[in-house]
């Protein structure tokens, strides 16, 4: 069954029919939240706010992007400001441009088989900047364009161009100082 099915049914006051869409998405979810919060517990709190988010609102749902798109986008939120929740008080770490990475960094992501760069990506993602992490996951784990990890990630396409960027250097220069990642040359 469709998402946009199950959605007109809830709608209709199967509201039952919820949890095929929890069931569908959480894992998708967690693990967007995850690339933001880095913490289990603050993940978990957060897609659950963002699936009860979703289930209030889902009468002003309008279709125009894809329910998971828009669930991610709640989610996003949820876990933003769990971050914001726990960095309150601390100093913002003022996040410096690495230096440019060879320009392969790009291709080596895209000719990783798809099951090794997703772990490789994951392993990483966890050392990152979290808007970095947040738009490389997007992007390369959850295949959404350019224009849709904007939506999700509440930023300007322009500003996601870069962060990709970014995190692609970051990515590189992480891979190579990762201990078990012997030698980055596997990869690209």
């Amino acid at each position: 069954m469709k998402d946009q099915t199950i959605i007109d049914r809830v709608r209709g006051g199967e509201t039952e029919l919820f949890s095929v869409l929890v069931r569908r998405h959480q894992q998708m979810a967690f693990s967007v939240a995850m690339s933001v919060v880095k913490q289990d517990a603050d993940a978990r709190d957060a897609v659950q706010q963002g699936f009860l988010q979703a289930f209030t609102g889902l009468k002003g749902f309008d279709g125009k992007a894809a329910f998971s798109t828009w669930l991610y986008r709640i989610v996003v939120n949820e876990a933003l400001r769990a971050l914001r929740k726990t960095q309150r008080g601390k100093a913002v770490e003022e996040m410096s441009t690495p230096p440019e990475a060879p320009s392969i960094a790009n291709e080596a992501l895209a000719n990783l088989a798809k099951d090794d760069r997703a772990r490789t990506i994951r392993k990483v993602l966890a050392q990152m900047p979290a808007k970095e992490a947040l738009v490389l996951h997007l992007f390369y784990l959850q295949e959404l364009s350019v224009k849709e990890t904007a939506y999700c990630s509440g930023l300007k396409a322009n500003h996601v161009k870069v962060l990709l960027s970014r995190g692609r250097n970051r990515f590189y220069v992480l891979c190579q100082e990762t201990s078990d990642i012997t030698n980055i040359s596997d990869f690209l």
